[in-house]
């Protein structure tokens, strides 16, 4: 039971590491989408939008741990289990976050790591360094700006993200409840 709750925690932080990424995501895509949908295109504050630009490109891998849960399935163990309710628990969460993290990295991802790369083919190294990887972000000059808003490509693909950022973010959060309930029962039970 131990090794349960040490995977079912291993999987809470992983989950909520994710959903704090598809909150920032989904902040970002209601900033700056509007801004690239009008025609005047008005960057109050020209650091936050590329920094909220540049999140749409993080692309979270989740690694699932459950080593306890194939184990215990293989070899038929969870038959022998007493405790019903939790072996239901165990089911329900694994269904849900195995289809879930399949679904994730199937249909979000691909497209973040898309404009991953299209950010490097518009911005010149020097350009992207300002904002990208550094601890004091500065603000890359207008050419960095006018290539995100004359790039036809760009706007459909933040589009996408904002909107399966907010669409994942839900569904993370049940999981995360999920997995809340397991450790709860395991914490309460053994």
């Amino acid at each position: 039971m131990h090794s349960i709750l040490g995977d079912m925690r291993a999987d809470g932080l992983q989950i909520k590491s994710l959903i704090k990424d598809l909150e920032k995501q989904h902040s970002a895509a209601d900033h700056i989408i509007p801004i690239m949908e009008s025609e005047q295109k008005p960057i109050v504050d020209s650091l936050k939008f590329i920094l909220d630009f540049n999140s749409f490109t993080t692309t979270p891998i989740l690694s699932q741990q459950n080593n306890t849960w194939d184990y215990l399935s293989a070899n038929g163990i969870l038959s022998e289990l007493e405790d019903q309710e939790l072996v239901n628990l165990l089911m329900d969460y694994y269904n849900y976050f195995d289809n879930l993290s399949i679904n994730f990295n199937n249909s979000a991802n691909p497209v973040r790591l898309e404009l991953r790369q299209l950010k490097y083919e518009l911005f010149t190294n020097t350009e992207h360094l300002k904002f990208f990887p550094t601890k004091n972000p500065s603000v890359p000059n207008k050419a960095v700006y006018e290539s995100i808003f004359n790039d036809t490509r760009i706007l459909p693909l933040c589009r996408y993200i904002g909107s399966t950022a907010t669409y994942f973010e839900g569904r993370f959060k049940n999981a995360e409840e999920k997995a809340n309930r397991i450790i709860h029962h395991l914490e309460t039970h053994y």
